[in-house]
C-alpha cells in the first residue's frame, strides 16, 4: 500500500509512471499501515523527528561523505 502511494522513484523502489526522485515531498515521514475496525488497510504518515543540533553538525561536517561509516 505504501509503495503504491509513493509517486516517485528512489533506490530499489522504481516506478515507470514516476521516474523522478521528489525530495520536496518524500523522505520527510514514514508510512504507518494499520488495519481499520472493518478490516480495511489504512495508511497515515508520521513525520521524522527533528535531528538534534549536535548531531546535525556531524552531518554537515566537510569531512563527512555520504556512505562513510564510523
Amino acid at each position: 500500500l505504501a509503495a503504491h502511494r509513493r509517486e516517485e522513484s528512489r533506490g530499489a523502489h522504481t516506478r515507470a509512471d514516476f521516474p523522478e526522485t521528489d525530495d520536496s515531498h518524500w523522505g520527510k515521514a514514514t508510512s504507518v499501515i494499520s488495519m481499520g475496525e472493518d478490516g480495511s488497510m489504512d495508511i497515515s504518515y508520521a513525520s521524522y523527528p527533528e535531528i538534534p543540533k549536535e548531531l546535525r553538525s556531524l552531518l554537515d561536517a566537510d569531512d563527512l561523505h555520504e556512505g562513510d561509516r564510523a
